[in-house]
């Protein structure tokens, strides 16, 4: 895949308890695929796309609070667009410091209305290889993490994470059917920050 004719900028207001910064990258993309028989709903050539997004981090006394949304549009192409954010709210006590984030990402796309009949020339169904192509990375995703941070000395910050996430895998079932299979994924982490 490739990407031409890219234009963004990002504008970002900040004082001493925090910033707000709202970004927008536009693009032309190109993709040149290897793999022989492309549907022409799969091909790309000079397609639009773009990726904007809004962000804020504020630290004021004892909390913490960030939060980012993000949208990637791509716009006729053969992927999907997807809508992301997060929340997140912490509290120091101390040299510890416990918080809460909530994540969220929507994948939203267009499938073939192609008709079923309609065959490739190597009598694959046009329908099956669009949709079938399409939903290889199409998961949608929620999760809510609880971590705390504890802060051994100025350079030195201990940090343990619980993550339960919900993976919502879509399938192509044949037809127009799409199936959709819930996975719980939970994930613990422990990770030792160090400033030299």
């Amino acid at each position: 895949m490739e990407f031409d004719s890219i234009v963004g900028g990002e504008i970002a207001l900040m004082n001493d308890y925090g910033k707000i910064r709202a970004g927008y990258i536009q693009a032309k993309v190109t993709e040149n695929s290897t793999l022989g028989l492309v549907p022409s709903e799969l091909q790309m050539s000079e397609n639009d796309a773009a990726f904007y997004g809004l962000g804020i981090n504020f630290d004021y006394e004892n909390f913490l609070v960030a939060s980012e949304y993000i949208v990637r549009d791509m716009d006729g192409t053969g992927s999907p667009d997807i809508t992301s954010y997060y929340a997140s709210l912490g509290y120091k006590v101390g040299d510890i410091t416990p918080t809460y984030t909530y994540a969220s990402a929507d994948s939203d796309m267009d499938f073939s209305q192609t008709p079923a009949a309609a065959l490739l020339p190597n009598g694959m169904p046009v329908m099956a290889v669009v949709n079938g192509a399409r939903l290889m990375n199409f998961d949608d995703r929620t999760s809510h993490t609880l971590g705390v941070r504890y802060d051994v000395n100025a350079q030195v910050a201990l940090k343990f994470e619980y993550n339960s996430a919900t993976v919502t895998h879509s399938r192509y079932a044949g037809g127009t059917n799409i199936t959709e299979v819930d996975e719980d994924i939970n994930t613990y982490r422990i990770a030792l920050n160090v400033i030299f």
